[in-house]
């Protein structure tokens, strides 16, 4: 997966099709996996996070989702 350096990459990569949301997430979800050893997180709500990014989607979709939709927090 492409390396992001901003939100506004995200975003351009988001609006271009590259990448959705929850396709973003995933890639996400299985670095955290990778990485596992040096124990960054504590716990991963991974179907909740799927579920968001599904509904960030379709706000950006519509052109409601906000100037941080694509912004992916951990």
């Amino acid at each position: 997966m492409k390396s992001f350096r901003s939100l506004k990459d995200v975003r351009k990569s988001i609006s271009s099709e590259e990448i959705d949301m929850p396709g973003l997430v995933r890639s996400y979800i299985r670095r955290i996996k990778q990485k596992e050893q040096i124990n960054a997180f504590i716990e991963v709500f991974e179907e909740e996070a799927l579920d968001r990014a599904g509904k960030i989607q379709q706000k950006i979709d519509q052109g409601t989702g906000g100037k941080l939709a694509g912004m992916v927090l951990g």
